[in-house]
């Protein structure tokens, strides 16, 4: 973008800050958001804007603005645009040239540009050794990120090659950050924020090697090497290439531990409560298997001692023994837990935070402070989704920092009894957002755009959504489950369970699972029919379900985890120590939120 020198002009605008690094936004002097026409006119002004202080002509405009195929009435419709766009940014901003309009805008007065900028700042102070000035920079600039750049004309020709352009400049810089806090001595805190990097770009060579490079420095040697030969394997399947010299080289290092590459550090001592956790789990198996002729003799009273488990933990099940693993510390309420990026995530409702549990190394933990009062969560797309029913407010989360980095209020009616909870679901590239009792909306991941809100929906407040990538489930606590087709966004069939509250579902390739948290039961749906075709007593107030190990697991809030063989209809019953709420199933084992 030309940058003119002061002298060079004068403008006499109040405006002081135009964003493309999300939404179109310009605010005035005291911060206030200056009104554009959403439309050609704010595409003018983005046009403009990805062109500042050059001279853009009519034919230019036209062509751009309607790709070829502009209405007989164009030109007049560009003067008309450009006169509003001089009234709301003031008449010196837009000049009329002999080569066209040119608008004027200092390089301080653009986000791309500050953006720009700061990632070629930090860059030099990479080069320069000085990692820890080119982390404080590269952190300015990623937080001038707010979502996709020009996300409300992702669609536009304009702006579809600037967009991919910012997209990977934003990687780039993501990358820079993550060599300097490597550099920095603290590879432990990046494996997280590679791991959705690499997620999210998949081919990408540069973060595979980070992450090697971060786990061997982490003291996870074998898992840097593990990682290199599932690199290999991507790679030789979706190209049919061999990993490239830096990390074929990477790997050589690694397995001759050469010193160049710094000195790996020793995971961390258990701290004492850690081991007296240890110890606790270690001393619950022993007396469990001491126990086990009182155990039968206790049988019809319950069976087996409980699970001796904290609050406010995750509890984390082996399947194969049915037996405590860990007991990990988390927020105030456990609720709604999901797996997704290599993490369980625990929405802690009483203390607003979400914690990341990493699924292969259980005592990696962080908690996240959320500050709004999110109902559901979901992950997909590389980010961490929270759904908040009060505001009908959908938030984009950092998974790696916790910072949320975009919303969504999409329009929908009011209803005041149902300002509790919110539910949200990933699938088919699109999250799904229920904020009241009549309409759930479908949500651009990108661009965080409404791409439908379907209403009227015979579904009540409190439930849930899940969602594969052919359909969409949601229950209500009135018994009701309703079906959306993603390839159409239409709600296309409903079943009427015999129950006043539906608590949770989940979705198998051959049957959705219910519970009914006032009958103690979980119910089996036909998921093409959308009929109930069974029911499984499954104890007191059942309330999450999740699928693994051949298995459905119901989280009871009378204090038990029941376990569902659905092939023979067999159920087993675990006793835990506390209040279950949600669970989850990842890595082999079964995680269950304790209030």
């Amino acid at each position: 973008m030309p940058d003119l020198p002061c002298s060079a002009w004068v403008v006499r605008s109040f405006i002081v800050q135009f964003r493309l690094l999300g939404l179109l936004e310009v605010t005035d002097d005291d911060g206030r958001q200056v009104e554009i026409v959403r439309g050609r006119e704010s595409s003018l002004l983005a046009l403009m804007l990805l062109h500042a202080n050059a001279a853009l002509s009519t034919e230019r405009i036209i062509e751009e603005l309607w790709a070829g195929a502009p209405p007989e009435n164009a030109r007049k419709s560009v003067h008309i645009y450009v006169s509003r766009l001089r009234k709301a940014l003031g008449a010196d901003r837009i000049r009329t040239t002999p080569a066209g309009y040119v608008l004027r805008v200092r390089s301080d007065e653009l986000d791309m540009s500050e953006f720009e900028s700061l990632a070629a700042e930090g860059r030099r102070a990479l080069d320069e050794s000085r990692s820890a000035d080119a982390e404080q920079v590269l952190d300015k600039a990623l937080a001038l990120w707010r979502v996709a750049p020009l996300a409300e004309f992702r669609f536009e020709a304009f702006a579809a090659s600037e967009t991919r352009r910012l997209e990977e400049l934003h990687d780039v810089v993501v990358a820079d950050r993550i060599d300097a806090r490597i550099a920095c001595g603290r590879a432990r805190t990046v494996i997280g924020e590679l791991e959705v990097l690499i997620e999210r770009a998949p081919l990408w060579e540069r973060p595979r090697a980070q992450l090697m490079r971060a786990l061997y420095l982490a003291g996870r040697q074998a898992d840097a090497l593990a990682l290199y030969r599932r690199t290999r394997v991507v790679l030789d399947e979706e190209l049919g290439v061999e990993p490239g010299p830096e990390l074929q080289r990477l790997e050589r290092q690694i397995l001759n531990q050469d010193p160049e590459l710094g000195e790996p550090v020793p995971p961390p001592r258990p701290t004492l409560r850690k081991r007296r956790l240890q110890l606790a789990t270690v001393t619950v198996v022993v007396l469990s298997t001491a126990a086990i002729v009182v155990a039968t003799a206790l049988s019809r009273g319950g069976g087996r001692p409980a699970l001796a488990i904290a609050h406010n933990s995750v509890a984390v099940i082996d399947p194969r023994t049915e037996r405590l693993v860990a007991d990990i510390p988390v927020g105030d309420g456990p609720g709604r837990l999901i797996a997704g990026g290599g993490n369980v995530w625990s929405l802690n409702i009483a203390s607003r935070t979400v914690s990341r549990i990493d699924v292969t190394r259980i005592n990696a933990v962080r908690t996240f402070a959320i500050g709004r009062s999110p109902g559901d969560i979901a992950y997909g797309h590389g980010s961490l989704w929270t759904a908040e029913a009060s505001r009908r407010t959908l938030d984009r989360i950092d998974p790696a920092t916790g910072i949320t980095v975009g919303s969504v209020t999409p329009p929908v009616p009011d209803y005041p009894e149902t300002n509790d909870g919110g539910e949200v679901a990933y699938a088919s590239d699109a999250v799904w957002f229920g904020s009241n009792h009549a309409t759930v909306t479908r949500v651009d991941p990108s661009t965080l755009r409404v791409v439908k809100t379907i209403h009227s929906l015979d579904v009540g407040p409190g439930g849930e959504i899940v969602a594969s990538p052919d359909a969409v489930w949601v229950d209500d606590s009135f018994g009701n489950v309703t079906l959306i087709d993603p390839h159409t966004n239409d709600a296309v069939a409903e079943a009427h369970l015999s129950t006043s509250d539906v608590g949770g579902i989940a979705v198998s390739a051959h049957a959705v699972w219910a519970t009914a948290v006032d009958q103690g039961l979980l119910w089996e749906l036909d998921p093409t029919e959308v009929q109930p075709i069974n029911s499984f007593p499954v104890g007191p107030d059942p309330l999450g379900v999740a699928l693994g190990a051949e298995s459905v697991w119901v989280a009871n809030a009378g204090g038990t985890l029941t376990r569902l063989d659905p092939s023979s209809g067999k159920t087993t019953t675990i006793r835990l120590a506390g209040s279950p709420d949600g669970v989850a199933f990842a890595n082999g084992l079964v995680w269950v939120g304790i209030d």
